[in-house]
């Protein structure tokens, strides 16, 4: 092979180029077009939906009235464990049926039965074209996995509900109730009841049995504002005071467990993965007539940024600037959630309260004011060892993990 002779020849070059091309501009397209998501989780029952019978302005309702809302597509029964957990028209196929029955080990969690099946519209995938009832069977599926006895009832008429502690009446003109004696009623007509609760083994289980009372449609309508949020306050811990209030979102289809290699085969990135692949396939074919250029010998030092990371790592600790490290880090940390949480400005007591009473609300393990006296005085501390270091380090990224994505 002459000095002059390159890797590739002109056509596989070329080849991997326009595949690389390809698979690029296909992703752009897919990201910004759309795709990969379940389109009916989008306009139906999800909290983040805007169409008619979504949950969107309940959930800003829930933000206005200052309550913490996490949308969680996997993992919602753990971050619910200081709140609430709501699981709102979940879909039972599949594997969904063992993770519904998982969810319903969280110490607090309210389930709103499905109602309605929906067609997109077609002027915009978001919003409802048509909207018909659900048979009675698949909602009983739902609910008899919460609630063995249960039965569902369908009044012809609107249904007249009797007096509750919410001193509020349910605005409903088409009613879904239920009926259960293992269910204590919170609002009751004597077709059925509207709400009921149950405790199983120390847990709480509310079970509401019409959608209409939370969904973007029907919360404006007479006093279901008020009941849904009496009905998420009366559940939540110390009166509807603490903890998170956290919607599921993985029974609807959206989301899953994050997995790269899954992530790897679904849309926009199987086309990148596809032109991979086929680019792979190239460079083997293109490296079986010849085994390329000598390979050249290795450097004495390890190019990339790991070995220059590493060298400054040992740079540092040998000029024992580890206390000073972990004092920008805090900084650095505070900077972060002062800016995701708009905090007020300054560094006062004032400020510090204010992170006190945010960290209270989502939960926190530990309060900004006594980690931050705390790694004062790891920083005072020139005889600290490292290990005093990293732990206070990881306390630090543990409470900025919590004030922003929540506990």
């Amino acid at each position: 092979m002459s000095a002059r002779a390159g890797l590739f020849s002109r056509r596989v070059l070329f080849w991997l180029v326009t595949i690389g091309v390809i698979s690029f501009l296909g992703s752009i397209a897919l990201m910004v077009g759309g795709g990969g998501t379940d389109p009916g989780a989008r306009y139906g029952g999800h909290p983040d939906a805007v169409s008619a019978i979504g949950y969107k302005a309940f959930v800003r309702t829930l933000e206005k009235l200052g309550a913490p809302v996490v949308l969680s597509g996997f993992s919602s029964a753990g971050k619910a464990r200081r709140g609430l957990l709501i699981v709102a028209e979940p879909r039972l196929d599949g594997w969904r049926a063992q993770a519904f029955r998982a969810l319903l080990q969280a110490p607090r969690t309210m389930v709103v039965l499905p109602k309605w099946r929906g067609r997109p519209s077609r002027a915009n995938r978001r919003w409802v074209g048509r909207v018909g009832l659900l048979p009675r069977a698949n909602v009983e599926k739902v609910l008899n996995l919460v609630v063995p006895d249960a039965r569902l009832v369908r009044p012809q008429r609107g249904a007249a509900f009797y007096p509750s502690r919410f001193a509020a009446s349910p605005n409903l003109p088409i009613p879904q109730l239920i009926r259960s004696r293992r269910l204590q009623p919170l609002i009751e007509s004597p077709d059925g009841m509207l709400a009921g609760v149950m405790i199983v083994r120390g847990r709480r289980i509310l079970v509401v049995a019409d959608p209409d009372v939370f969904s973007n449609h029907g919360l404006g309508r007479g006093d279901n504002a008020r009941i849904a949020v009496g009905l998420v306050n009366g559940l939540r811990p110390s009166g509807g005071t603490r903890g998170p209030i956290v919607f599921d979102t993985a029974l609807q289809g959206v989301e899953k467990k994050p997995s790269l290699v899954r992530s790897l085969f679904e849309l926009p990135f199987v086309v990148g993965t596809a032109g991979g692949i086929a680019a792979l396939i190239i460079l083997l074919w293109a490296g079986a007539a010849r085994f390329g250029a000598p390979r050249r010998a290795r450097p004495p030092f390890a190019p990339g940024k790991l070995t220059l990371i590493e060298n400054g790592t040992r740079l540092l600790r040998f000029g024992g600037h580890q206390r000073e490290i972990l004092d920008r880090y805090r900084r650095a940390v505070l900077a972060v959630v002062a800016a995701r949480m708009h905090a007020p400005l300054g560094d006062g007591p004032a400020r510090a309260q204010w992170l006190d009473r945010v960290g209270a609300a989502r939960g926190t393990a530990e309060r900004w004011s006594a980690l931050d006296a705390h790694v004062d005085d790891v920083v005072g501390d020139k005889k600290a060892p490292d290990r005093r270091l990293v732990e206070a380090a990881r306390r630090l990224e543990r409470w900025k993990r919590e004030m922003v994505d929540g506990s």
